[in-house]
């Protein structure tokens, strides 16, 4: 997988991006429609409700938010203190100041710390259902019975 977003779309469908714009769109859909089954099929042996990948960074979070000093304030509102910086977590809001949680939907280093804190579990934090809608439907079919056939050089 590359850095720059065209470069990884071009590499993934090297063969499919030569051809017309109706047959590349056929072939894209069915290979990321295959994507999405085989992800769905791999979804359903997970242990959790989250695949393994982001369990193992749940667990760095939790074991790096050990050490952190907390301080509640007011509304769920609680500080975490990092050396010589201090981070708000509203856990009401699921927010962090670093915006990590709100990004990857999952709850921060800082976050775990006070979650773990105040006797709650980390795991009633996630936000899986994103996960699940993704893998719950995959595309329906486009209708091509009234559609032209168009050769890789774009002529009917």
């Amino acid at each position: 997988m590359n850095t720059n977003l065209a470069e990884s779309f071009n590499a993934w469908l090297r063969n499919e991006r030569h051809h017309s714009i109706g047959n590349f769109l056929m072939e894209h859909i069915a290979k990321l429609d295959s994507m999405l089954v085989k992800h769905k099929g791999e979804s359903n042996n997970w242990k959790g409700s989250i695949g393994p990948k982001i369990e193992e960074n749940v667990l760095q979070n939790i074991a790096n938010g050990e050490v952190y000093l907390i301080t509640p304030f007011m509304n769920d509102i609680f500080g975490v203190c990092i050396e010589m910086t201090f981070l708000n977590v509203d856990i009401m809001k699921c927010t962090c100041i670093c915006r990590s949680w709100e990004m990857l939907g999952i709850p921060c280093e800082h976050a775990t710390s006070v979650i773990l804190s105040i006797g709650h579990n980390v795991a009633d934090c996630y936000k899986f259902p994103m996960q699940e809608l993704i893998y719950t439907g995959s595309f329906s079919s486009l209708e091509t019975h009234d559609m032209p056939f168009m050769d890789d050089y774009g002529l009917v």
